[in-house]
C-alpha cells in the first residue's frame, strides 16, 4: 500500500466558512428586524386610529347630552379643551339643518358630521361620524 496524503486538515474556520455564516447571520438579523420594524409601525398606526375613533365617539356622546339648541358649528374647541385631545389629532365639527338638506319647514333634526384627522408617516388618516340630533320636547 502506499502513502496516503491527508486531504482535509481540522484547523478551525476557514475564509469560506466564514463568509457563508456573516452572509446567513446579516441575511436573518435584516429579516427579524424588519419584522419588528413592521410589527412596531403598525401597532402605532392602530394605537393612533383607535384614539381617533375614542375622541369621535366621546364628541358624539357629548352632543346626545348637550340640549338641541346648544349645538352648532361652534363647539369645537369647548370639546376639545372638555377631553384634552392633544394638538397632533385635528377636530372638526359641523352642523346642518336637516329641514335644509329636506326643504321641511321645521327644525327638529340636525345633521352633525364629526371629523378627526393626524398624520402618521406623511399620510393624512381621517375618521368620520355623522350622526342625528334630534330636538328633544317636554310634556309637562
Amino acid at each position: 500500500m502506499g502513502n496516503f496524503i491527508k486531504i482535509k486538515q481540522n484547523k478551525g474556520i476557514t475564509g469560506v466558512d466564514l463568509a457563508i455564516s456573516i452572509c446567513v447571520i446579516v441575511i436573518f438579523v435584516g429579516l427579524i428586524s424588519s419584522l419588528f420594524y413592521n410589527i412596531y409601525s403598525h401597532s402605532t398606526a392602530v394605537r393612533l386610529n383607535a384614539l381617533a375613533v375614542d375622541y369621535a365617539i366621546k364628541i358624539a356622546e357629548e352632543t346626545d347630552i348637550l340640549n338641541y339648541e346648544d349645538v352648532d358649528n361652534n363647539l369645537n374647541d369647548t370639546l376639545r379643551s372638555k377631553f384634552d385631545i392633544p394638538d397632533a389629532y385635528n377636530t372638526s365639527i359641523s352642523v346642518e339643518k336637516y329641514s335644509d338638506m329636506n326643504s321641511k319647514k321645521e327644525d327638529i333634526i340636525k345633521v352633525v358630521t364629526i371629523k378627526v384627522d393626524y398624520n402618521y408617516m406623511n399620510h393624512n388618516e381621517e375618521y368620520t361620524i355623522k350622526k342625528l340630533k334630534v330636538k328633544e320636547y317636554k310634556y309637562e
